[in-house]
């Protein structure tokens, strides 16, 4: 192999040798002859040079590729072909099973807050109102046209939530029926603590689905039932009733005021026999309805 190369090495020489000028010296000859040589060990090294460059960019291109192909198959949300379909069901489920997350601050309130609020709000102005009443207070009556003084307590319904005073010595009765309460208040002159006669009161009770008309309606229908009959007033007998009149059975008397507020209507009912009729007894009840406080 060796003796092949020099030979052609030889013929090179000859061949460059034959090319040149006569007058060229040897030492041209031989630089000619080297750079020759280079000439051609460059250009037998371009294709490696060329050959490693487009492994590289090959190499760089499947690199690139296969990161691009992994990060398109863990989006969810570029997925094709049957996964749609898995897409639009597993959307539909969230948007289903996801729970309500909206803060307690952001949420309206329901009926029943709302009428627990508005009931402490009343509850806390009649509060206020009572605090500025006084405990007791003294009123002048004129049984049988004589001037006479009785002393009055506040009296506070935390039921039917009103105020107003009450003669000392009355006996309180108060009874929770399906209809809401009823407060009834007994004369006790004597003030030996018992009920009297069952026959004498004052009753508070209230009603919040009826107009006036319709429970007044009600209320003369049931007392016609019990035998009253309806008597005309010459001149009203409570200062703030909404509608008031007299009723009378034998030797009862019973008058009625009715009285609308936003709480709803209170009935206000006061019965006697004929021997209170003129005593303190009719002053007393007027005082119960006119200090009426809601």
């Amino acid at each position: 192999m060796s003796h092949e190369r020099f030979n052609k090495g030889m013929d090179e020489l000859k061949k460059k040798y034959n090319e040149s000028p006569s007058n060229t010296s040897s030492n041209e000859i031989f630089q000619a002859v080297k750079e020759e040589k280079q000439k051609k060990k460059r250009f037998r090294s371009w294709p490696a040079v060329a050959a490693s460059i487009a492994a590289l960019f090959i190499g760089a291109v499947l690199t690139g590729s296969l990161f691009t192909t992994e990060e398109i198959s863990q989006d969810p949300g570029n997925d094709s072909g049957s996964r749609t379909g898995d897409l639009l069901e597993d959307e539909q489920n969230e948007n289903t099973d996801t729970p309500d997350q909206t803060s307690d601050d952001e949420k309206e309130p329901t009926a029943n807050e709302e009428g627990t609020e508005d009931a402490s709000n009343k509850t806390d102005e009649h509060a206020s109102d009572v605090q500025h009443r006084e405990k007791t207070v003294v009123r002048s009556v004129y049984p049988e046209g004589q001037e006479d003084q009785y002393t009055f307590n506040l009296h506070v319904s935390e039921n039917l939530r009103f105020s107003t005073y009450i003669e000392e010595k009355m006996i309180y009765v108060e009874e929770l029926t399906e209809d809401g309460a009823v407060e009834t208040f007994y004369p006790d002159f004597a003030g030996s603590g018992e009920i009297f006669s069952e026959e004498t009161y004052i009753q508070v009770s209230q009603i919040s689905d009826h107009s006036l008309d319709k429970w007044e309606d009600e209320l003369l229908e049931q007392s016609q039932a019990e035998g009253y009959e309806q008597h005309e007033l010459y001149s009203p007998e409570f200062e703030y009733a909404d509608r008031q009149g007299l009723l009378i059975k034998g030797d009862l008397q019973k008058y009625y005021a009715l009285i609308e507020h936003e709480e709803g209507i209170y009935s206000i009912k006061t019965q006697m026999t004929v021997e209170f009729a003129d005593g303190a007894l009719p002053f007393m009840m007027k005082i119960f309805v006119d200090e009426l406080v809601f």
